[in-house]
């Protein structure tokens, strides 16, 4: 399954990006999750309009480079793909970042109908963890078998799910140096921040 993720100081992302390659930013900061709260009812739901209209916009390079995406000048950027619900971002060999409305034919469209989905079938979840972020309820969550992949299911609304999904892939024999491993065994952290990031674009509307 797919995810999570306070900014580097500008100066090391700009010079980073102005070409001056094998310079990342220091470790990200860890999202500000919070305790479980209750799926219903949500007091400041969320506007998701803009992953309809600008999917690809709510995640920028400066956010993508603490999510373990290289710069430009590293041979890899992390190209977006608009998807028919949302926004994928793919580093080749590396990771890849997704953020998708719930597709009612086979996703749970609720946090309630998810955690039903839960304690109908917990053998179809090797990790489940119920929190919040910025005052909405989220569940972190991963398939059996799956390896540094993790989902972040985010209660919008009382009717909607924004699921935010972080996958790390293996490494290879060839792989470029410095490759940036600040989330490698904490995806669903990365999925947090991931999550984070986006829950502010959309609160901030731009």
């Amino acid at each position: 399954m797919p995810c999570a993720v306070t900014l580097a100081p500008a100066s090391t992302v700009v010079t980073s990006c102005s070409g001056n390659s094998g310079t990342h930013p220091a470790p990200p900061t860890p999202a500000s999750t919070g305790p479980r709260i209750p799926f219903t009812p949500i007091p400041r739901p969320l506007d998701t309009g803009r992953v309809n209209s600008d999917p690809c916009g709510l995640l920028d390079l400066e956010q993508l480079s603490q999510l373990d995406f290289g710069f430009p000048d590293d041979g890899a950027a992390g190209i977006p793909k608009r998807k028919k619900l949302g926004c994928a971002w793919n580093q080749a060999t590396t990771v890849r970042v997704s953020v998708t409305a719930a597709a009612p034919s086979f996703q749970a469209t609720t946090l309630t109908e998810l955690a039903a989905n839960h304690d109908k079938s917990p053998d179809r979840y090797a990790h489940w963890e119920e929190s919040s972020l910025d005052g909405l309820p989220v569940i972190f969550s991963w398939r059996p078998g799956a390896t540094e992949d993790c989902e972040a299911a985010v209660g919008t609304s009382t009717t909607e799910v924004l699921y935010v999904d972080f996958q790390r892939f293996a490494d290879l024999p060839g792989d470029p140096p410095g490759k940036p491993r600040h989330w490698q065994g904490n995806p669903c952290g990365a999925a947090a921040k991931a999550a984070e990031f986006v829950i502010g674009k959309l609160r901030d509307g731009h």
